[in-house]
């Protein structure tokens, strides 16, 4: 979805309250028209899918919906068990895992999922293997301090599904983010 250069500098200007409040109750967020962090995100992950996509890490599944919806075709894998996930499998064993084919995807991503997967190694050179010789990784993350604010301040408070609802909490070689 392009967004109007208004749109752009309302996002910007109101990024704190964005950053700072949860994406699925905002009413302010709505009256004022701005772009949740996690359609900004989902956004930008499905503006540059392309052909047969797997999302790892993908919680809820929202960006393989939005992509179904739109006539492709993909699946999401995540560790945790939701019936919306297509495929639930351990993203940190160390041997092989991801049930596809050599060469048989167009596109991976890893959208704000690849700090909580502890073998990062393993787990890129697996999606190298399943990606066609043309095929893309796609990567989203949070900075470490980000990560830590969020899920130990803000999203406690506001109530983050991922790790508080579950009961799961930072496990062994995850980490809060990523900065490259």
């Amino acid at each position: 979805m392009e967004k109007s250069f208004f749109r752009e500098l309302k996002d910007f200007v109101f990024f704190p309250m964005r950053a700072m409040l949860p994406n699925n109750e905002l009413k302010i967020q709505r009256v004022l028209k701005l772009t949740s962090l996690a359609d900004e995100r989902f956004n930008m992950v499905l503006n540059n899918c392309r052909g047969l996509t797997l999302d790892i890490g993908c919680g809820g599944n929202l960006i393989i919906k939005r992509y179904v919806s739109s006539g492709n075709r993909g699946w999401g894998m995540d560790i945790m068990y939701n019936e919306d996930i297509d495929i639930v499998g351990i993203v940190n064993d160390i041997q092989p895992f991801l049930p596809f084919k050599d060469e048989s995807l167009d596109t991976v991503c890893f959208a704000g999922s690849l700090h909580h997967i502890p073998n990062r190694a393993h787990i890129l050179k697996e999606a190298c293997r399943i990606l066609r010789h043309d095929g893309q990784i796609l990567v989203t993350m949070i900075s470490p301090f980000i990560g830590w604010f969020g899920h130990r301040v803000l999203w406690r408070f506001w109530g983050d599904p991922d790790q508080h609802e579950s009961g799961r909490e930072i496990e062994e070689g995850e980490k809060w983010g990523l900065s490259f």
